[in-house]
């Protein structure tokens, strides 16, 4: 349910929850397609298309077959859309397009006024800059102009630059089963839900309709938070973000957990508004002579940080000092295509990753672009160990329940069946990615394809072993 804390607006658990429960689900007010998506997918339910079905009218809808187009002109306000369009001298933003469907969504119900069901969530209208204002001022009148209610039932322009500014903090952004991007939505029941780095919760979706599932054990009362960003940041600049787009600091327990400041340099050389050990994790490097304590979490790990290199638990600075390889940055930013190309970059990326964290920014995303790469140019080998190299990144730097862990543990159970080398690796992975899946995901596509995948290589691994012992 909703109450209202000491923080605002919150979605509290109305009983004890455990992982992988559903807390919530519930359809859109409204809902868009994104923009650089929008000839992909279907404009109702958000799959991918294979024989789209245009508007007529508007030529900007796609339908996956006159089912979904029906009910994307009856109930989903593409019949309004479908006309702003045509009015607009260029084609709207995602945005103009939302608010033009929750005003004829909202007429529909008996009230004009934006302001009625919007009421309730927060626009920190103060907060933004005069500039933003204005910008907000002219996609209003523009969305004012082009929608085609009657003049009687739009909703005065002021409203309008409400209703931007409210959604701009609390739409939710849609992704397919894999994470990636697909619309964005207005969702009223979990608009409430708060932010933490170190979420409670998290949503996924079945095409537009959301579900709110539990990632760890919530007592009665307890707060159900969830994540606004992609939380492999540094807490300094999770932070900024956060209060540029939303307008509010960060107190969460990930952000504010104890330990001394950092200086800027460990922190790849930006200075910070606030360190402590967790960003140490993300930046520096073992000390070559402490115990490695991977958790730590009661005091300093044994990482070697600050201007002079020195180890946050002996405070001795290793000689040679230990910094990170430009070779690392190099494959992150442009890496190889050629297999010989690609294993180099591979082999210099994880000999620096045994003197770091497994939750080091650099190894990460320099293994996040190898593996696109190889996959991309079908060095699947490659690939397979890049994956494999990255399951530690993932679990230090989002968790073992998070869906990015279970959604990479999928990767690897597929490049193992793939190859089909090691149907037991395939088997081991996959079945440890079923178990994060279900509790993120619940029974879906998704996790019925990965399950079959998993029973072939079984399969596969026990027709091996039989004809092993014939």
């Amino acid at each position: 349910g909703v109450e209202i804390t000491e923080r605002g607006r919150a979605l509290v658990a109305k009983k004890d929850l455990f992982p992988g429960d559903v807390l919530l689900q519930c359809t859109p007010e409204a809902f868009v397609v994104a923009q650089d998506r929008r000839e992909e997918l279907c404009h109702s339910c958000l799959t991918p298309l294979t024989k789209p079905l245009r508007c007529s009218r508007c030529k900007y809808a796609v339908y996956c077959g006159g089912q979904c187009q029906a009910q994307a002109w009856k109930s989903e306000g593409h019949k309004a859309e479908c006309a702003a369009i045509q009015k607009a001298p260029k084609t709207p933003t995602g945005t103009m397009l939302l608010i033009v469907k929750l005003m004829d969504r909202w007429r529909d119900k008996g009230s004009n006024s934006l302001r009625t069901g919007l009421q309730e969530l927060e626009s920190h209208r103060d907060d933004r800059s005069e500039d933003d204002l204005t910008m907000f001022g002219q996609m209003a009148y523009l969305t004012r102009e082009i929608s085609p209610l009657d003049p009687i039932d739009k909703p005065p322009v002021e409203d309008i630059i409400e209703a931007f500014c409210r959604l701009t903090v609390n739409a939710f952004t849609i992704t397919d089963p894999e994470l990636r991007p697909v619309g964005t939505g207005l969702y009223l029941a979990a608009a409430p839900a708060n932010h933490a780095c170190a979420p409670s919760a998290v949503a996924t979706f079945k095409g537009p309709q959301l579900t709110l599932r539990g990632l760890d054990r919530l007592g009665a009362g307890g707060e159900v938070l969830i994540s606004y960003m992609d939380v492999a940041e540094v807490a300094g600049r999770r932070r900024e973000y956060l209060k540029k787009q939303y307008f509010f600091e960060c107190d969460c327990a990930r952000c504010m957990r104890s330990g001394a400041p950092l200086p800027a340099d460990v922190l790849s050389g930006s200075p910070l508004p606030l360190g402590c050990y967790e960003d140490a994790k993300m930046a520096a490097a073992w000390c070559p002579t402490c115990p490695r304590d991977e958790d730590s979490a009661t005091g300093p790990p044994a990482l070697c940080g600050g201007q002079e290199g020195v180890c946050l638990v002996c405070g001795k600075q290793p000689a040679p000092p230990r910094t990170m390889p430009a070779s690392v940055q190099s494959a992150a930013g442009s890496p190889g295509k050629t297999k010989e190309e690609l294993e180099k970059q591979v082999k210099a990326v994880d000999a620096a990753a045994s003197i770091f964290h497994p939750a080091n920014l650099a190894i990460f995303r320099a293994r996040e672009a190898l593996s696109k790469a190889a996959i991309d140019e079908g060095h699947f080998e490659v690939a397979l160990k890049v994956v494999e190299g990255s399951l530690p990144n993932y679990a230090a730097l989002y968790g073992k329940k998070h869906p990015l862990y279970g959604l990479q543990l999928g990767m690897a159970c597929k490049l193992h069946g793939h190859l089909e080398q090691r149907p037991d690796q395939a088997v081991a992975r996959g079945s440890e990615a079923l178990d994060v899946l279900l509790l993120t995901h619940g029974e879906c596509q998704l996790v019925a394809e990965l399950r079959d995948h998993v029973n072939r290589c079984k399969e596969e691994l026990m027709a091996r072993q039989q004809a092993l012992q014939s």
